[in-house]
């Protein structure tokens, strides 16, 4: 979007082109957040569909896991699976969307969104939501989550995620207004970053 918004002259608030992409790119921008010192789950970037199928034994973690396209946002084509035999589903459907796939070590536990605009952490939400996980549906039909400001957090949980949300941006120019999710499973000793 914002490379066609330059290239039509038009003015846009927040990221550039590159920080925009990168951010986009689910494998690129895990590992910018690794190198920048944040937990985050293991994961698999496959590019393409791997002839005669993918091998579960050769993903480095145990079931569960998440699958989901690289490349989207909203939740868009992610699958949590428990069972070998729901894999090809779901990398099938995670495939179809282009820019390969990550197959991703699942964190079960509480999801928090820490917002930040410029220099500024405009606070911690909870959501809780009422299906499987916080996937499209629950993101944009409303009564399918539950939207808790602030996050019911202790204070230093807080502080904390909102440390880990301004450190991986000033190393790839992101700016403006931008939202981070953490998954944690018990907030006191644990927090990944999805």
């Amino acid at each position: 979007m914002q490379g066609l918004l330059e290239m039509m002259r038009i003015p846009y608030t927040g990221s550039g082109i590159l920080a925009s992409a990168l951010a986009m790119n689910k494998a690129v921008s895990r590992q910018i957040f690794r190198q920048n010192g944040l937990p985050v789950p293991r994961s698999v970037f496959l590019a393409d569909p791997p002839g005669g199928g993918i091998d579960l034994r050769k993903i480095p973690f145990p079931l569960p896991v998440v699958v989901k396209p690289c490349q989207e946002g909203s939740s868009v084509g992610v699958t949590i699976i428990s069972h070998a035999g729901d894999f090809p589903p779901a990398a099938e459907k995670a495939f179809a969307y282009g820019g390969g796939i990550l197959v991703e070590e699942y964190i079960k536990g509480r999801e928090i969104q820490v917002g930040v605009l410029d220099d500024a952490a405009l606070g911690a939400i909870e959501i809780v939501p009422k299906v499987e996980f916080y996937n499209y549906e629950a993101k944009y039909t409303d009564g399918l989550a539950e939207h808790l400001f602030p996050a019911p957090l202790p204070k230093g949980i807080t502080r904390r995620l909102w440390t880990w949300g301004f450190r991986p941006t000033g190393s790839w120019a992101v700016k403006g207004a931008r939202g981070l999710t953490f998954s944690t499973g018990s907030p006191e000793n644990s927090s990944s970053w999805r």
